[in-house]
Parts: C-alpha cells; sequence; structure tokens
C-alpha cells in the first residue's frame, strides 16, 4: 500500500488528533466541573492544575499514535 500524498498526510493527522479529542468532550458534557475537589485525595495526589496540561498532552499523543497507525496501513 502507498503512502498518502503530503498534504492528506497532515490533514490525517489532524483529522486523528481530533477525532481523539470527541470522548474528552463527551465526557465534559456530563462531568460535574467539581467532582474532582469533591474526592478524598492521597498527600501523593498531583496538584489540579495539571490536570488539564497533562490529560489534553494524552489525548494529543493518542491521536498522534492513532495517525501512525493509520500511516502504517
Amino acid at each position: 500500500m502507498s503512502r498518502p500524498l503530503g498534504w492528506v498526510r497532515w490533514a490525517g493527522l489532524l483529522g486523528w488528533v481530533a477525532i481523539s479529542f470527541v470522548p474528552a468532550w463527551i465526557g465534559q458534557q456530563y462531568t460535574s466541573p467539581d467532582w474532582y475537589q469533591q474526592l478524598v485525595q492521597p498527600a501523593w495526589a498531583p496538584p489540579t492544575f495539571l490536570f488539564g496540561p497533562v490529560w489534553t498532552l494524552l489525548y494529543a499523543l493518542m491521536g498522534f499514535a492513532a495517525w501512525l497507525v493509520w500511516l502504517d496501513g
């Protein structure tokens, strides 16, 4: 199987990253904003301000991984 053209590859990357954020968006629609603060947290729990950037990076990397699989055919 041949690899897609240059612009198709980059459009595919954008598409896969966008698709990977859909479950995050759906989950956000059904989660209370103060849900995490209501949990009893251990002393070693990471700070609250880290969750946004870490989850964003996680979903972006999942989209990137899906793109790599797509490229490999």
